[in-house]
């Protein structure tokens, strides 16, 4: 495992209990495990290294782990910052003879980002490969039966019909452990969905739980928690160093992160996705809402695609959670991507991501 990735999880698990600070190449926070307030921890994420100028100590990943109390497998099964979707596509050998659990298992956990097939869909989004800071799929899937036919055989099915995919997990709210399987599909043809999830894989754990993407088991802890629309943007926001978790759709965002994120004890920010209305009345393009907002595809204040995330913000703040929507017409006007609809839209116009950051810790506060 590369050192950025073990250097990207203790970051993790620092913001998940205290508020870092960042400068530079290191960032500095509170020994919370001791009790302490101030910061005294200076971590080195490029490196995985870190030193507490309290005590002397000194260290990688795996003293971090145990200075924190946790052994490093803990570490990174809990606060990788992300697994990464890795590319898949069916070979033309027949199933039997290499489709099997072990070989698959293998690929999802070899294959990352830098797959010829991952950075043509993130360059299809005008993400520049050079920009793309995510750790390495941890994938691990046992071969389980569904009906019929295996996970594997059934993967190999979808991936038939849809072509190429990215793979990637939802993961438990609870536990953080990954807990069913989606494909988002590169190409997928005229009239197949965009993304698939396996059948019978729930959505939520049996005791209403939500899953979703990235770190969504931070969510009741982390001092600031963002919640997003699906993986592009749970991709974004994990890349801009944000303990976040994206919602497989607008509609899990009511059902099951609200109830969920009522028991939040920091601030929760929700990036609502701005949706297709612009593709559906292309006649708005370029005008004035009656709001007095400019706008290109859709009025982030008024468009359709708002009122899930709407009624999250205002149920939470109900419960007395600090919660915000983002501020797109400032994000907006920030970035300059105006065309935006979601988070990840605005990669490609920023086009650096410490900047990208900035901006958007700058518009969550």
């Amino acid at each position: 495992m590369e050192a950025h990735e073990l250097g990207a999880a203790m970051l993790a698990c620092a913001r998940a209990h205290v508020d870092v600070k960042e400068r530079g190449d290191h960032a500095d926070h509170a020994a919370w495990w001791r009790g302490g307030d101030s910061p005294s921890v200076r971590v080195w994420p490029s490196r995985a290294a870190w030193r507490d100028i309290v005590t002397g100590e000194a260290g990688g990943a795996r003293d971090y782990a145990a200075m924190v109390g946790l052994s490093l497998r803990e570490l990174m099964q809990r606060y990788s910052v992300f697994t990464a979707p890795v590319a898949l596509s069916r070979p033309a050998a027949p199933v039997k003879d290499w489709w099997t659990t072990a070989r698959v298992t293998a690929t999802l956990s070899q294959q990352d980002h830098a797959s010829p097939l991952c950075a043509e869909w993130l360059a299809s989004r005008g993400w520049p490969a050079t920009h793309v800071r995510l750790p390495r799929a941890t994938l691990e899937w046992p071969h389980r039966r569904l009906g019929d036919t295996t996970l594997i055989e059934w993967v190999a099915d979808t991936l038939t019909a849809a072509g190429p995919s990215l793979v990637a997990t939802l993961r438990s709210a609870r536990t953080g452990q990954p807990a069913a399987l989606a494909l988002r599909h590169v190409k997928p043809p005229a009239g197949h969905t965009k993304a698939t999830t396996v059948p019978g894989c729930r959505l939520a754990d049996a005791d209403g739980a939500p899953r979703g993407f990235a770190s969504p088991h931070l969510a009741l802890t982390a001092p600031l928690f963002v919640l997003v629309e699906g993986l592009p943007d749970a991709m974004t926001a994990a890349a801009c160093g944000l303990t976040c978790a994206g919602a497989v759709s607008a509609g899990e965002l009511t059902a099951r992160w609200l109830p969920w994120l009522r028991g939040a004890c920091g601030r929760v920010v929700v990036v609502p996705h701005l949706g297709d209305a612009g593709d559906k009345d292309t006649s708005k393009a370029d005008k004035t809402c009656v709001c007095g907002m400019r706008y290109l595809h859709v009025c982030p204040t008024c468009g359709v695609g708002l009122q899930s995330s709407r009624a999250v913000v205002d149920g939470l703040r109900a419960a007395g959670v600090d919660a915000a929507l983002l501020d797109w017409p400032r994000l907006h006007a920030l970035s300059g991507a105006y065309a935006a609809r979601d988070l990840a839209d605005v990669v490609p116009v920023v086009r650096d991501w410490r900047a990208l950051e900035e901006m958007v810790r700058g518009v969550i506060g």
